[in-house]
Order: C-alpha cells, then sequence, then structure tokens
C-alpha cells in the first residue's frame, strides 16, 4: 500500500468538500514563517495556477476576512459586486460566492490556516455550508498534524 502525502490527501479532502457542498474551488492556507500572512498550500477545481502565487491578509477578501474575525465569512457575490472585487481568489478563479472559515492554530499562531469553497455558480453560501465546513475541521487538524511529525 503507497503512503499518501499530507499534501495530497488535503487536496482529497479539498475535492471531498467540493462535491459535498456544490462548490467548484477549495483552497487551503497556511502561515508563511516569517511574516504575518499565509500562503495557499493546495486547491482543488482550480482554473489556473495564480493561486499559489497570492498570500492572504488579514482583512482581504473572503480568506482574510475570516482571519481577521476568527469565524466564518461568507461572500454572496450577487449583488454585492464590490466584496468580489476585494477578493483576489474570487477574481482570478471567477468566483460569484465564496465561504471561508479560519482553522485553529497547532502551535504558536494565531491561526493555523484558512479553509475557502467557492462557487462559479451564483448559487449562495449559508448557515448549512458554514456547519459542514465545521464538521471537517476536526480531519483537516489531524492532517495538519500528522504534517508536523513528520
Amino acid at each position: 500500500m503507497n503512503k499518501i502525502s499530507t499534501g495530497q490527501w488535503m487536496t482529497q479532502e479539498l475535492e471531498r468538500l467540493c462535491l459535498s457542498s456544490d462548490s467548484d474551488f477549495g483552497a487551503f492556507a497556511q502561515p508563511v514563517e516569517s511574516d504575518r500572512l499565509m500562503r495557499w498550500t493546495c486547491e482543488a477545481g482550480s482554473r489556473n495556477r495564480r493561486i499559489s502565487q497570492m498570500t492572504v491578509k488579514p482583512g482581504v477578501g473572503a480568506a482574510g476576512m475570516a482571519l481577521r474575525l476568527g469565524r466564518p465569512y461568507i461572500v454572496n457575490g450577487i449583488g454585492n459586486d464590490s466584496a468580489v472585487r476585494e477578493c483576489p481568489v474570487m477574481l482570478a478563479e471567477k468566483l460569484l460566492s465564496a465561504v471561508a472559515m479560519p482553522i485553529p492554530a497547532l502551535t504558536g499562531h494565531s491561526a493555523g490556516g484558512v479553509l475557502l469553497l467557492g462557487r462559479r455558480s451564483g448559487l449562495n453560501y449559508g448557515e448549512e455550508d458554514v456547519r459542514l465546513l465545521s464538521a471537517h475541521i476536526p480531519g483537516l487538524l489531524e492532517t495538519m498534524r500528522a504534517g508536523l511529525q513528520k
């Protein structure tokens, strides 16, 4: 049996989350050691590879707002074009709605990461989607722990 890497497992988990939430895109960002920023480390459903060059800054975009507020943040773009224009990931991936969730830290960081799901269809996210994401947080934390122990 082949061992699966932490990155591969995270990508598979993102793909499962996208399927179960009718999302077209999913991404996970982790802290950059030397800064307050986070970098996107894995994604599923990307139409281009620009996200790997992007950072998450607190207060900027859906993921940045989830980090700043410390709670899930929803952007439903129909009728809220300014929120979409302020989110680099939503622009690059042509997402019309997104939900972001901060992931608790395993070490000294204020946050261990941020999870982002998005839809290109315009279907809005709601509280049920936040509950679905919350149910996956323990599994993501276990994967992060396993990655730290390697």
